[in-house]
């Protein structure tokens, strides 16, 4: 008589459903079937597997249909005596042939092949999706299995993408030989989030979209592999590894827009995880024209978000006032006291214009390229480009028309404030000492504007923070006093520095030490200022001694 061990599985379904925030899940367990007699030989395992709740889905949704997806195919496991009496072996089975959803339908069956147990208890399990699975220990009479759900996913445009799923079994028990069949129900361990984007600035079809999170200013692990137990305990993170922080939808495959209002669905998994006051969550959307808009969520005071276990969470996102960049193009600026300084770079940008316009005769423009068109500068790529004589402390729109190697077109806007002070080194000076010329706008009355004067070896040591580098290393070091007053509000003054406090960068100790300043040696002297909107800048200039 053959020995023939026949399991059903009730899967733990979850809905994500338009206008709800969380959606519980609903597990009912397949009522178990009678035992049958055995037959010689040896031990064939039959798995039926069967979904029985209304508006939820295994592996893809189909409406309010719940359908098991073609091709999906469950890692079974067995813990057996195979060989000898009270050796047991852990060891996955059943070909793949076998084990693969053949049609779409909500119950499927397959022989997942023989075994043949010397004694029992003997012990099954499964794991979806099979190309997941990684390893499995086996203690205290449950599996633990080790899965990994991918960051990256290709989710269809009304589902999320069914090989980043991930579903645990119970742990099933064979208790003697006799013909017994289970019930093999799962449950889902991670989240499932259906995510609205809308109100796009941008008609083109969307290619990417990624999202992050941060809890208390900390990115969240969304992705990788976790320890997954069949006794139905959610993991708590420590045994989780090769993490990710961002989830990367593909969606180059299927020309979505989202530009309305209803915009488009983007489903995807990740680990489940809680934003509250002050978290924030960000998504990024590429476009195949190659623009890229990203937007920073906080979460307010009054809400939350949360993505449970098992769960589908609804929220939307709008884009409308995303920034956008440029997948093709970088983009760098500077400002100055009076002027823009900016480049575009890309090995893939073929031509560049910019238009510089103020905010007030932006908001009158139509036709943005066509704008650029007629009132733009022609840029180099890879080369800065200043736009001279605008108005000190002041806004200004800088419109960008980048155009590819392949003929793809972004507009690209840009609002920054020229500078409020400048510093710069005196055309004349005294003899003994350092001469620099400030300007500046609005500067606080109350502040002390301090100064460093150092030898040029402060570029040579490439110290790139001017503030760290004077709180940390030189303060310490004995200077007691280094202020500097009396330049509110004024345009172009000019300062002489007659000081003892001269910094040099001493190889033997490794350190920086004062010394006097020497006629015809260059210094670079810096200085951080305060403003009555209570901006701060530190700012360097070289100057000569006389």
């Amino acid at each position: 008589m053959k020995k023939i061990h026949a399991f059903s599985a009730a899967l733990a379904a979850v809905a994500v459903l338009a206008g709800c925030s969380k959606i519980e899940i609903s597990a009912p367990a397949v009522p178990a079937q009678e035992a049958q007699e055995a037959e010689e030989g040896d031990c064939i395992l039959t798995f039926t597997n069967t979904i029985e709740c209304d508006d939820a889905t295994k592996t893809e949704f189909d409406g309010n249909t719940i359908l098991w997806s073609v091709g999906d195919e469950a890692k079974f496991l067995q813990y057996i005596q195979k060989e000898t009496a009270g050796t047991y072996v852990l060891s996955g089975f059943g070909s793949s042939e076998n084990r693969q959803v053949a049609e779409k339908s909500n119950s499927y069956s397959v022989s997942v092949g023989t075994t043949t147990p010397v004694a029992f208890p003997a012990y099954y399990c499964a794991a979806f999706p099979f190309a997941n699975y990684n390893s499995a220990t086996f203690a205290d009479d449950n599996f633990k299995l080790k899965v990994k759900l991918p960051a990256s996913q290709t989710p269809t445009a009304t589902s999320f993408d069914k090989s980043a799923d991930i579903l645990i079994s119970e742990c099933v028990v064979g208790e003697s030989a006799k013909v017994t069949k289970f019930n093999l129900n799962y449950y889902r361990p991670v989240a499932i989030a259906k995510m609205t984007v809308k109100n796009l600035p941008s008609s083109a079809a969307i290619s990417k979209i990624t999202f992050s999170a941060k809890v208390d200013g900390t990115s969240v692990a969304l992705a990788g592999y976790d320890q997954y137990s069949t006794d139905g305990t959610l993991p708590d993170g420590t045994g989780r590894s090769s993490t990710s922080t961002v989830i990367a939808l593909d969606y180059s495959e299927l020309s979505l827009t989202a530009d309305s209002a209803e915009g488009m669905t983007a489903y995807f998994t990740c680990f489940p995880f809680a934003l509250a006051e002050g978290d924030s969550f960000k998504v990024q959307v590429t476009t195949t024209s190659g623009e890229v808009f990203t937007r920073n969520v906080t979460i307010p005071a009054d809400r939350t978000l949360e993505l449970s276990a098992g769960k589908g969470s609804v929220f939307a996102v709008d884009m409308s006032e995303a920034d956008k960049t440029c997948s093709w193009a970088s983009l760098g600026y500077s400002t100055t006291y009076n002027s823009l300084s900016y480049k575009v770079s890309g090995d893939d940008v073929a031509s560049a214009k910019a238009y510089v316009c103020t905010p007030e005769e932006y908001a009158t423009l139509t036709d943005l390229s066509a704008a650029i068109e007629a009132n733009g500068d022609e840029l180099t790529v890879g080369t800065s480009f200043t736009k001279k004589s605008l108005t000190i402390d002041t806004e200004y729109c800088v419109l960008f028309k980048l155009v590819s190697t392949s003929s793809q077109e972004v507009i690209l806007v840009r609002n920054w404030r020229t500078d409020w002070f400048k510093l710069a080194a005196a055309t004349s000076g005294t003899t003994g000492k350092v001469q620099i010329q400030m300007y500046g706008v609005n500067l606080a009355s109350s502040s002390k504007h301090y100064r460093i004067i150092a030898t040029d070896d402060i570029t040579t040591y490439e110290i790139s923070d001017l503030e760290d580098f004077y709180t940390n290393t030189l303060k310490p070091g004995g200077l007691a006093s280094a202020y500097v007053s009396g330049i509110n509000n004024k345009a172009g003054a000019v300062y002489a520095f007659s000081v003892s406090d001269v910094y040099t960068y001493n190889e033997d100790s490794s350190a920086w030490v004062k010394g006097t300043m020497t006629s015809g040696t260059s210094y670079t002297v810096m200085i951080k200022v305060t403003n009555e909107r209570g901006e701060t800048v530190f700012r360097s200039a070289k100057a000569t001694a006389k």
